[in-house]
């Protein structure tokens, strides 16, 4: 929940700012292979389901950053 402050601002801003999209991809990615990991692991429906949560947050999170970047923001990233 730690950007929340930054994406509120990008989106009442209506500008990225120059923020990059690198922390929040990289969180994404992980949280990824946590759920991959509690698909392997028998009885971790909490782990699926925390990490399934973050994926959620942390998609829409991507969603608002990449609709008030710039164009080179979104190809670059940072």
């Amino acid at each position: 929940m730690a950007p929340v402050p930054t994406i509120c601002k990008i989106y009442q801003n209506k500008s990225a700012e120059g923020y990059s999209s690198l922390s929040y991809n990289l969180s994404l990615f992980s949280c990824l292979i946590w759920v991959y990991y509690a698909h392997l692991k028998p009885n971790s429906v909490l782990l699926i389901s925390i990490n399934a949560i973050g994926c959620l947050i942390l998609t829409s999170y991507i969603t608002i950053y990449l609709v008030f970047a710039t164009r080179k923001d979104r190809v670059c990233g940072f």
